[in-house]
């Protein structure tokens, strides 16, 4: 099977393109590097755990007929997903920052290189299910290669601690009517089901929601009748 790409759910063999396979990019970790006056080398310090750099990955392409220039031109714009043959199962977030470059070799024909910005890390093609529960403690386990920050959906009523793996990182007060609250930990925001800035009414470390990689348990104390996980798994 020759090699292809979907963008933001179009697959590029629709639109009459051939490509190469692009070269697998591992990210670069974010480290700080600090020399010491009179010492060699330097020391290097990781931002923490699952900080990698974006890069740009390169894709070769060229046509078959099919859509014109203009038409694959005003596809392949602005952000979206990205998802290559060669990896079916993992999605790049990215944009696409150069497609301007291909080259006419003949009146309908071209080729040349379709440049995508992508974040570091990838997530799960299809996406994962929703973990949900109705008593505690939730038994999770983190398939990725980093820690996953995922979304909280809180459903209940006054004080409620969460806790991982048996240590309480975070606390919200709900409405004392039952209500839903969203705790955003790659946002860092919480906020009630309609939108608004519930960050007031929680405390605590939202990294500490992070589900680090490998088995662990969430649990709660309070009032919660129903919890829902969108875990977020991700692989550098």
């Amino acid at each position: 099977m020759l090699p292809y790409f979907i963008w933001n759910g179009v697959d590029c063999r629709t639109m009459g393109l051939a490509i190469n396979t692009p070269p697998r990019v591992i990210p670069e970790e974010r480290v700080e590097q600090i020399t010491v006056p009179g010492r060699p080398g330097a020391i290097l310090r990781p931002e923490g755990v699952g900080i990698y750099a974006p890069y740009v990955l390169t894709i070769h392409a060229g046509n078959r007929g099919g859509a014109s220039l203009q038409a694959i031109l005003s596809w392949l714009r602005g952000p979206g997903t990205l998802i290559l043959s060669s990896e079916p199962n993992r999605a790049y977030e990215a944009r696409v920052i150069n497609a301007g470059q291909l080259d006419h070799l003949f009146r309908d024909t071209f080729q040349g290189d379709i440049q995508f910005f992508c974040q570091p890390l990838r997530a799960q093609v299809p996406a994962e299910a929703d973990i949900t529960a109705s008593s505690s403690p939730v038994s999770i386990t983190n398939p990725g290669d980093v820690p996953a920050r995922a979304l909280y959906s809180l459903t209940g009523t006054g004080e409620v601690f969460l806790l991982m793996d048996g240590e309480r990182v975070f606390e919200v007060v709900l409405p004392e009517e039952a209500a839903t609250v969203l705790v955003d930990t790659a946002a860092g925001m919480t906020v009630t089901s309609n939108g608004e800035n519930y960050n007031n009414h929680a405390t605590g470390s939202y990294r500490g929601l992070w589900i680090p990689t490998g088995a662990h348990s969430l649990a709660w104390e309070g009032s919660l009748t129903a919890l829902s996980i969108t875990p977020r798994w991700r692989w550098i």
